[in-house]
């Protein structure tokens, strides 16, 4: 059987419940959840702990490598 490949993007305004739908959808249609703020934290400490992110919070040449 052919596994259908859906993609499913919730937006809207902070505090709306964005996050809460969109794990009980996924979890209604058996669909893999993905937290994106999630993903842009875990590169922005990725960053931090390398010293790639220079004090004006731009990140540095070093990541274009």
């Amino acid at each position: 059987m052919k596994i259908p490949n859906i993609k499913i993007a919730v937006d809207g305004y902070s505090s709306t419940g964005k996050s809460t739908f969109a794990r009980l959808l996924s979890k209604e249609l058996d669909l893999l959840y993905l937290d994106s703020g999630a993903l842009y934290r875990g590169v922005t400490f990725f960053a931090q702990q390398r010293g790639l992110i220079s004090a004006d919070n731009q990140i540095s040449e070093q990541l274009e490598k």
